[in-house]
């Protein structure tokens, strides 16, 4: 018995539109204009192929010079099911975040951004003294090797210090 298949009674979506060479987004238009669907929302492939001829029918018998109006219920539930899928998308993106944040792999920004500002303003006014706090050696020497030398010094224990701060505040988030 070549060519004869058999079709299940009752299908989901996608396959009864790939079967009608439809999209699943009509099959859900189709849905809400009633074509059936059992108590779990499975397609019953007989009834609604019938139902889905009959409505050809009524589309073939419109008059072709008077364009389809769009049926404005139904753009307003696909926006408005379109806008729930945005919403659940953002909701699962902030609960993303919030996990990420428990698990310490994100920092607050607003704790980042003040831990990083105490520190500009300690390196900063570390440097602003800096003249202050090596001028009592660098008036008595004359070697210029040994005046870069204190100048060296005193820059890199500067920065040890700022570099020894961010450890300290690293160390504080991952608690």
């Amino acid at each position: 018995m070549a060519g004869k298949f058999r079709i299940s009674k009752k299908c989901i979506a996608s396959d009864l539109a790939e079967l009608l060479g439809e999209s699943p987004r009509n099959m859900r238009f189709f849905a809400s204009k009633g074509m059936p669907r059992d108590e779990s929302n499975l397609y019953l492939v007989r009834p609604s192929i019938i139902w889905y001829i009959s409505h050809l029918k009524q589309q073939a018998k419109r008059k072709p010079d008077k364009p389809d109006k769009p049926d404005k219920k139904t753009d307003l539930q696909m926006l408005k099911i379109e806008s729930e899928i945005r919403l659940n998308k953002a909701r699962a993106d902030k609960e993303e975040i919030s996990s990420k944040q428990i698990k310490k792999e994100l920092i607050n920004y607003q704790q980042t951004q003040s831990a990083v500002r105490e520190i500009i303003g300690t390196l900063k006014k570390s440097m602003l003294s800096l003249s202050t706090s090596v001028s009592s050696e660098l008036v008595v020497e004359e070697n210029p090797a040994v005046i870069k030398r204190i100048l060296d010094d005193k820059v890199r224990e500067i920065f040890s210090n700022a570099k020894n701060e961010l450890e300290k505040i690293a160390r504080l988030d991952n608690v």
